[in-house]
């Protein structure tokens, strides 16, 4: 039970690292953003997801903006968003990624893996499993 907890606690300082982060760079929930600017969160959320508006993913359905990129945007200026270092930092600074001392290194050369085992690949497995299911359901 101990342990459980403290896992909790590590997980509520991550969450209020990452609130701090969010605050010191001027960033605000989509909801809030939409709230201020008087525009309606679904077409705040599809300029967000079209990339007109620029924003930091903090959870997979959670996006965090700032006001003056979402009104720079309804002025029809392009608005700057934050750069990849400054968001890798924000990251950082709240627990939530590291950084290997060399940085990251970009994959060169992915190689192919065979198996070599002859048999049919997962497309095809799922293409023949499709077609018996469909033949048992309407008997051809």
């Amino acid at each position: 039970m101990g342990r459980q907890i403290s896992a909790l606690d590590a997980e509520a300082v991550r969450a209020q690292s990452l609130q701090e982060a969010i605050d010191k760079g001027g960033f605000v929930p989509l909801a809030q953003a939409a709230r201020t600017t008087n525009i309606p969160l679904t077409t705040l959320a599809d300029a967000v997801r079209q990339g007109r508006i620029p924003a930091v993913r903090v959870q997979p359905n959670r996006w965090v903006v700032r006001v003056s990129a979402v009104e720079l945007a309804l002025k029809g200026d392009k608005a700057l968003g934050p750069s990849q270092a400054q968001i890798d930092q924000a990251l950082v600074e709240a627990g939530l990624m590291t950084i290997p001392a060399g940085g990251f290194k970009p994959l060169t050369r992915a190689t192919p893996i065979d198996f070599g085992d002859g048999g049919p690949t997962v497309s095809q497995t799922i293409i023949r499993e499709r077609e018996e299911r469909e033949r048992a359901i309407h008997g051809h």
